[in-house]
């Protein structure tokens, strides 16, 4: 019985982890306590590194009758303690505005690499998974599992897909110049992605509203812009 209580995720804590940008961390709290149906706690782990691990801690105790826990942490806080929350097994990873790990050699992709191992389930959330060019993908990929992208090195991925120029006077760097092979990147994100608009996830939001308020500068603000059109 104690076995199957903790192996079964319905007769356990769940223990979820959010990465999300600083701005957001309240939020996903607060929407966490809006929409769950069962008892659970939401931690938001910052601070200092002290604070962090006594947080990381309090979030994985269980209480009773507690169904889940989610710690929510920012990007910056995982490239600063990924080690801590490497010592836990996740069920659940989710990255919001996941392309803030599109650069693969970043500190926060390598942390968010190695949790990955540690979590059962990955679900990355962007309305910009393309920012700069299809290049962005594979470190995104690469966070669902290892070679989701297809390749398992960023330069074979690359080469595949981009077009590349060497760049005169720079000894060892190329521009992206065209695309190839489009189809079947379309392919493996058709596998892999699916978008969900505000009417299908039948959250019945009212029609934008747009204000415009009018705002006088003060005089010093109407001479340092001045100043800036003078010398511009």
């Amino acid at each position: 019985e104690q076995y199957e209580k903790e192996t079964d995720p319905f007769k356990r804590m769940l223990k979820v982890l959010v990465v999300c940008p600083a701005q957001v961390l309240l939020n996903w709290k607060e929407e966490i306590a809006k929409f769950t149906v069962e008892y659970g706690k939401v931690t938001i782990c910052r601070g200092g590194k002290f604070k962090r691990v006594q947080q990381f801690t309090e979030a994985l105790v269980p209480e009773p009758d507690c169904m889940f826990t989610v710690l929510v942490a920012s990007y910056d806080t995982i490239s600063a303690c990924g080690s801590i929350l490497e010592m836990a097994d996740w069920d659940m990873l989710i990255c919001d505005e996941s392309q803030h790990v599109k650069d693969s050699g970043t500190k926060r992709f390598k942390a968010l690499r190695t949790l990955r191992d540690k979590c059962t389930t990955k679900i990355l959330l962007t309305a910009t998974p393309i920012g700069n060019s299809p290049m962005d993908l594979w470190s995104q990929f690469e966070i669902l599992g290892e070679g989701m992208s297809g390749f398992s090195t960023f330069g074979n991925f690359r080469s595949v897909y981009g077009v590349w120029e060497p760049i005169a006077g720079a000894v060892g760097l190329n521009k992206l110049v065209g695309l190839k092979n489009i189809p079947l990147l379309q392919e493996r994100i058709s596998r892999l992605a699916f978008t969900m608009t505000k009417a299908e996830a039948g959250l019945n939001l009212p029609e934008k509203v747009y204000d415009i308020y009018e705002v006088e500068m003060t005089s010093e603000q109407t001479k340092a812009y001045l100043d800036l059109k003078t010398k511009l």
